[in-house]
C-alpha cells in the first residue's frame, strides 16, 4: 500500500487577506440583522465584495466568523455571533460574491481579544462596554492559492 504525498487542495490555501470589522461598525448595538445594519458596516462590506471580485481566481474559500464579548449568557452570545456572520455572507453575496464560497461562523465569546474588562472595571458597565468593544467583531478571511 502506498499513500499519496499529494495534499488536498483544501490544506494548501493560505490565508490570502483577513478583514476584521468592528460589530459596533455593523450593526446596532445587541442587533444581528440585515435591516439593523449600519450605512458605515454597509460600505465597509460593499468594499471588501469589491475586492474580493477583483481577483475571484485565487479565493477557494471565505470564512465569516462573528464573535462577541462576555457580557450577556454564552447561548445567547454564541447565537447573536453565528446570525451576526449569517447576515455579514449575506451582504458579502448581495454584493456579488459567490455564496458557494463562503462558511459563516459564530464563535461567541471564544478568542476575546481583551479578556480583563470585568476585572478593570467591576462596577462599571459603560467602562466594560467600551473596554470589551473589541471583543465584539466578524471576520471575514480569504483563503486559497496566492498568485505566483
Amino acid at each position: 500500500h502506498t499513500l499519496s504525498r499529494v495534499k488536498l487542495p483544501e490544506q494548501c490555501a493560505q490565508v490570502l487577506k483577513q478583514y476584521t470589522l468592528q460589530a459596533s461598525a455593523l450593526f446596532k448595538f445587541d442587533r444581528h440583522q440585515y435591516r439593523d445594519m449600519l450605512p458605515q458596516g454597509q460600505r465597509e462590506l460593499a468594499a471588501i465584495s469589491q475586492d474580493i471580485k477583483q481577483n475571484p481566481d485565487h479565493i477557494s474559500s471565505i470564512s465569516v466568523v462573528g464573535h462577541t464579548d462576555p457580557e450577556g449568557s454564552s447561548r445567547y452570545n454564541q447565537k447573536l455571533s453565528s446570525n451576526r456572520a449569517a447576515t455579514v455572507k449575506q451582504a458579502l453575496v448581495n454584493g456579488g460574491v459567490n455564496g458557494m464560497l463562503i462558511t459563516p461562523e459564530g464563535r461567541g465569546e471564544q478568542d476575546l481579544v481583551v479578556t480583563d474588562c470585568r476585572k478593570k472595571h467591576p462596577r462599571n458597565a459603560n467602562a466594560r462596554k467600551e473596554c470589551d468593544q473589541p471583543n465584539r467583531r466578524v471576520e471575514v478571511i480569504l483563503r486559497g492559492e496566492k498568485a505566483q
